[in-house]
């Protein structure tokens, strides 16, 4: 008996060092390294910002693919985003969660966690907003386009409670963007960053330096922030 409170004791003393302690440094450590990169690309690439843009979406196999499937002149902004759900969408995932299915996502710059199955953006053009849903390969499994014009009620906010028990949203990493169209009403969760993981090739994932991974977030997620900063907030 000794021995398993002794072990629960140690098992514990672990669980809270590492999150307490150990798990802070890291993440200080990564977002010390995403800053000073952030940093430099804003230095490299000053004044030349329309040229490397052209180029990534030319040479970056998730960019491409989303500037494809767009098909638009002009891309304002990409970040990524949680997957759009209904209550039954909730229903059904909870029930894979429960059957002990974690998803996890490893990028090259830091660990994500959600239960995203898949591959999920929001992006931006001067005249729509596209949600974007792909597979790990790279096949476009749904494709929704928003005339901004027609977006009613554009909000964006903090993730409420409510939102993260009906919905499954994430209230600690995401934020809701929310408008009604053509009478339906419309929420989606979106990160922070731009993370590229959608890939055609046979690699599961795309490999992306510090370097790349910053220029693209300067370049792509950094204009879709402003976007939502600027649409009426509703914390």
């Amino acid at each position: 008996m000794m021995t398993i409170v002794l072990v629960l004791i140690v098992c514990v003393g672990g669980f809270y060092v590492y999150n307490k302690i150990i798990l802070p440094k890291m993440s200080g450590k990564v977002e010390e390294k995403q800053k000073a990169a952030s940093e430099n690309a804003i230095s490299q690439i000053s004044g030349h910002e329309d040229e490397v843009k052209e180029q990534y979406l030319k040479t970056n196999n998730t960019v491409n693919l989303i500037a494809s499937q767009m098909n638009e002149d002009t891309i304002e902004g990409i970040i990524s985003c949680m997957e759009r759900r209904n209550l039954k969408d909730v229903t059904r995932q909870a029930l894979k969660n429960v059957a002990g299915k974690a998803v996890g996502q490893i990028t090259g710059i830091g660990f994500k966690q959600t239960d995203n199955e898949e591959d999920y953006y929001l992006a931006l053009s001067p005249d729509n907003l596209h949600y974007l849903h792909f597979s790990n390969e790279g096949e476009c499994r749904e494709h929704l386009i928003f005339d901004r014009n027609r977006m009613e009620y554009l909000e964006t906010g903090k993730v409420t409670s409510a939102e993260a028990t009906t919905l499954a949203a994430d209230m600690f990493e995401t934020k809701r963007l929310s408008f009604t169209y053509d009478g339906e009403e419309y929420k989606f969760f979106y990160f922070a960053k731009f993370y590229c993981l959608t890939t055609d090739d046979d690699d599961d994932e795309e490999e992306i330096s510090d370097k790349e991974f910053a220029e693209l977030n300067l370049l792509f997620a950094e204009p879709f922030l402003k976007f939502a900063a600027s649409v009426n907030r509703n914390s």
